[in-house]
């Protein structure tokens, strides 16, 4: 039961870090192909790049939260 709950917070993590990534990616790539509507791009880039990058923050801590806290050794 403890392996199963474990690698669905594994899944969930990649998910959200990819999810994260490529959205990040895409509003890069629509600023820069299209220049007539780059200050709505950069509106939405700037909105949400804080929003992903806590996410890809609080992802991080949680794993090297608990390696901390179970004392492992890398």
């Amino acid at each position: 039961m403890n392996r199963e709950i474990s690698n669905r917070r594994d899944i969930l993590a990649m998910v959200l870090i990819g999810f994260s990534f490529l959205a990040i990616i895409v509003i890069s790539v629509l600023y820069f192909k299209e220049p007539e509507n780059s200050e709505h791009v950069k509106n939405l880039f700037n909105a949400l790049l804080p929003l992903m990058s806590t996410w890809i923050g609080t992802v991080l801590a949680f794993y090297f939260g608990r390696e901390a806290q179970l004392g492992c050794k890398f």
